[in-house]
């Protein structure tokens, strides 16, 4: 057995007395310091390290700016509008970086654009902004006296075309182009009629229909030489002219007949005055 080793008496008792006076110590660190000198003193250091990290930014933000410069715009989704034109659009300052843009203010910048329905604006780190944009369809062209306009799904004036280069659209005719141009709610909720009753036409017969829409209260249309005649609700008459298609004697489906289904329950064929 190994003996222990025997601490002197004085020893211990000087051990023992001297560890409550170290905790005492510690409990007791700072309490001759006033509240005023450590507010002080606190306010030094902060303001120290506001001034070091004030002076640090001021140095790195060239090494920065030149880290995170924007070196190129990635732009998908374009058909109808040029690039240059969208880069326009953008406008990006010459020091711009992918951190300094404001991506909002860029998504509405584009969709200003009446071809632009929607933008999205992203970044890749570290010199890149990609952009998703996503077109409007056209979808009728609305003749009138002076030329023609494309419009879109919603009667969005797209664009102003030249007969010659017209697309293969459904055509309207006898709306103003000046109200469309102008936001006019009435024009424009008979140019949606018409482009519905448009689109309804062209999934049934597959060759483009021409929609007259100048009376509100009555819209005309015309496709393989058959003339139909509706009021204001269109689906409800379109459905009930489909349901009674298949009755319908086939002589009276080929040209030359009009369709009237204006009357509630009825549909009508005549020959084409």
């Amino acid at each position: 057995m190994t003996s222990r080793r025997k601490v002197p008496l004085r020893r211990r008792r000087f051990i023992r007395a001297r560890r409550p006076l170290q905790r005492q110590g510690l409990r007791h660190w700072g309490r001759g310091v006033s509240p005023k000198r450590w507010f002080l003193l606190g306010g030094a250091v902060l303001s120290l390290v506001f001034v070091g990290v004030a002076l640090g930014y001021q140095h790195a933000q060239p090494v920065l700016a030149r880290w995170m410069a924007v070196h190129r715009v990635l732009i998908s989704g374009l058909q109808h509008v040029d690039r240059r034109e969208a880069l326009s659009l953008l406008d990006l300052p010459p020091q711009a970086t992918v951190f300094s843009i404001n991506s909002s203010e860029l998504q509405s910048r584009l969709e200003a654009h009446p071809w632009i329905a929607t933008a999205s604006v992203g970044r890749v780190l570290p010199h890149t902004l990609t952009i998703l944009v996503t077109e409007r369809r056209p979808a009728v062209v609305l003749q009138h006296s002076n030329g023609s306009l494309l419009l879109d799904e919603e009667a969005g004036v797209l664009s102003e075309i030249s007969r010659a280069s017209s697309p293969n659209l459904p055509i309207l005719h006898g709306l103003s182009p000046l109200g469309l141009l102008q936001g006019d709610k009435g024009v424009r909720e008979q140019a949606r009629e018409g482009i519905k009753l448009a689109g309804l036409l062209l999934q049934r017969y597959g060759t483009r229909p021409l929609v007259y829409v100048e009376n509100s209260q009555q819209i005309v249309a015309e496709v393989q030489d058959l003339r139909f005649q509706f009021e204001s609700d269109i689906e409800e008459q379109w459905k009930r002219f489909l349901a009674m298609e298949s009755a319908i004697p086939p002589r009276l489906k080929v040209g030359g007949h009009e369709i009237d289904l204006r009357f509630p329950g009825k549909v009508i064929f005549r020959p084409k005055g």
